[in-house]
Parts: structure tokens; sequence; C-alpha cells
């Protein structure tokens, strides 16, 4: 019995690069091009197996029960699952550096705003940082099960003996114990957290004149960077299409310096150029191509944008 905790554990071996192109060749992956030497070395030092099978959930798979090849893998090559990776890489690093720059520039905004207004910014902090507390505290009075904490009051009390002890890991035992309780008594307190910030803004008459017009970045893809309406509709429900599109319009109305938007025009071409270099590799794959062309077209139109004096 005292051993079953550790056979949960490695109930799955762990397994080298050899093994694991094995195993995806098992789930019908081919390695026509790319050979099964070059995959174990991927494997071993570009990236790393699991990372890699997740995008195997982009391709179809064969459904009939009765075909001797049911569950595996339909035209699915080892180089198909490599290049998503390599692509979520590029992808990754220019997000990166365009929020860096959203940053930056809406710290400058807000920093100039306080100048021009003449308002005393620490007061003005001071003013934020109590409403979002009293905001909490109204939220916490309707939901908080009190019956519930109150309930956990004695083991609470236990602990807090613990607090005086002279050990510190007796001490930080304690602390995280409580912790641990104080976070399953708040778990799931603010699940409405988009919805309730927009709603916020939506009060005022300005910003809810904003958020009607523009509240859909696929509505802005289409007016602002005439992206054909027929694929964004084919890819609005694809969260990293919605996500890095609306990141796009942020950056292109709030970057205002002349050299970012040039860099950052660049930087969109360069990862346009490499979504593009391998697309015939996702051509019978509907969703992921679709994703992937509006994609790069978001990253087309936004650097054409960027690029106006």
């Amino acid at each position: 019995m005292g051993d079953s905790g550790t056979a949960t554990t490695r109930e799955r071996p762990l397994i080298g690069a050899a093994q694991q192109v094995r195993h995806l060749k098992d789930r019908g992956v081919r390695f026509e091009l790319t050979d099964e030497r070059e995959a174990e070395r991927f494997l071993r030092e570009s990236n790393f197996f699991f990372k890699v099978k997740a995008f195997a959930k982009c391709f179809s798979r064969y459904t009939n029960p009765d075909s001797e090849h049911f569950g595996s893998y339909i035209n699915l090559d080892f180089a198909h699952l490599a290049e998503l990776t390599r692509l979520d890489h590029h992808l990754r690093e220019t997000v990166l550096s365009l929020t860096l720059h959203i940053e930056h520039y809406m710290k400058v905004e807000l920093n100039k705003m306080i100048m021009d207004e003449g308002d005393d910014p620490y007061e003005l902090m001071a003013s934020f940082f109590n409403s979002e507390r009293e905001r909490k505290v109204r939220v916490l009075e309707k939901r908080v099960d009190l019956d519930s904490v109150r309930s956990k009051a004695p083991t609470v009390m236990g602990l807090s003996g613990d607090l005086a002890a002279q050990d510190a890991e007796t001490v930080i035992s304690a602390l995280a114990s409580i912790l641990h309780l104080a976070s399953d008594s708040l778990d799931g307190i603010d699940p409405e957290h988009t919805e309730r910030s927009l709603a916020g803004l939506g009060g005022s008459s300005y910003t809810r004149g904003l958020i009607e017009k523009y509240g859909d970045p696929g509505h802005m893809a289409v007016e602002e960077l005439g992206i054909d309406r027929e694929l964004v509709s084919l890819t609005k429900r694809a969260p990293i299409v919605h996500d890095f599109t609306a990141l796009a319009l942020c950056y292109m109305h709030i970057a205002k310096s002349e050299n970012a938007r040039g860099d950052a025009a660049g930087q969109l071409r360069a990862l346009r150029r490499r979504f593009m270099a391998h697309r015939d590799y996702f051509s019978k794959q509907g969703e992921l191509k679709n994703g992937l062309a509006m994609l790069s077209e978001v990253m087309d139109k936004t650097a054409d944008r960027l690029s106006r004096p």
C-alpha cells in the first residue's frame, strides 16, 4: 500500500527520443519529410515530446472502427508537427515584443495625461486602490459562504499556534496551510472578471460607444484592416486568432512612435513570411489552414497600416 503513490506516478514510464518516435509511428505519424533519425535529434535538442504531440490534435484521425487504421492520424508527417512548434515559437516572440511595447506606450500616455491634468499621481493611485478594495469587499460579502468559512476557524486557530514556532519550516508550513484554506474559500470569486470589466467601461457614455463599435476584434479586422469577412467568420471561434487580432489592433492604436511602428511592421512581415513558408503542409486541414491564413492576413494588413506615415 505504501508504494501505491509511486506506482501511480510511474504508470507511464519515461521513454527516450527513439521510443517517442516509435510511439508516434505506431499512431500513424509518418517520417517521410523528416526521417526518424532527424526526428530523434529534434526531440532531444530542439523541443520536447509533449509539446510536439500536443499539435497532433489539429489533424484528423481515422474514425471508422472497422478500419485497420482506426485511431491513427491521416496524412500527418512529423515535419508538420515540428513546423507548428517552430511557428508557435516565432509567434510567441512577436507577441511578447508587441505586448511590451503596448505596456510601455500605455504608461507613457498615462503619464502624459497625469501631467496635462495636473493631478497628484499618488492621490490618483490611492483613490484607485481604495475603490478596488471596496469593490472586492462588496463582491466577497455577496459570494463567500460564511458558514463554510466559520467551520474552518478551529483549523486556523490550531495553525496560528504554529506561527509562534521557533523553526522556519513549521512557520512556513502553517502559513501555506492558512493560505490554502483562504484560497479554497475564495475560489472562483471573480469568474466574470472580463465581462464585468467591459460592463464597467460601458457605464461611461464615451467608452460605451467604443465598446459597441469595437467590442469584437473580428469586426475591427474587417472594418479597419480590410480582411475578408468570410475568413474572419471561419476563424472567429479560434482563441489564438481572436487574441492575436486584438493585440495587433491594440498596438496599431496605442504605439505612436514612427520608429517603433516601423520596427513592428518589419517583425510582422518577417513572421508572415515564416508562416507562409510551408503552408502546403496544412492545405488539407480546414480549421488549421484557415487559422494560419487569418493570422497571416492580420500580420500583413497590420504591417501595411503601421507603415503608413
